[in-house]
């Protein structure tokens, strides 16, 4: 079946201009990777640091992630056929629902071993960087 979304076009001008189109683009697809993941450390500060919300964050653990695998299988659907608007919402309550989701797993682990997190969390930071590279050089 032909995804006709997808369909390549010819157009006319110079490869610095493509090149240049594209790390603008890119810039802003990790701009807004980048601020996704604050958003995340954020709300899991917040639920280690507040015990109200530590408690609230155990309660809604469950639905958030939940949540996630919702807008993981449904969100696509409504960004490709909704407006900027309506991706950017998909998009931050996804980010909410994983930084509630895995606050109190990452809240039991900073009590067990902090070092653990912040190497999790940077192995994952270079291996990003690594492909990201990798992916924009190839």
């Amino acid at each position: 079946m032909a995804e006709l979304r997808y369909s390549t076009q010819s157009r006319a001008g110079t490869y610095a201009e493509t090149d240049q189109g594209l790390k603008s683009y890119m810039l802003g697809v990790y701009n807004y990777m980048a601020l996704g993941v604050a958003v995340t450390a954020v709300l899991v500060l917040a639920t280690f640091t507040i015990p109200a919300l530590g408690g609230v964050a155990r309660v809604l653990s469950f639905p958030a992630m939940l949540a996630v695998l919702a807008l993981g299988w449904f969100g696509p659907r409504m960004v490709f056929n909704g407006s900027v608007g309506k991706a950017h919402a998909v998009y931050w309550a996804y980010v909410a629902a994983w930084g509630i989701g895995i606050a109190p797993i990452v809240n039991r682990y900073l009590g067990v071993d902090p070092s653990m997190v912040m190497s999790a969390f940077l192995t994952a930071a270079i291996t990003f960087g690594a492909m990201s590279v990798w992916g924009y050089t190839s």
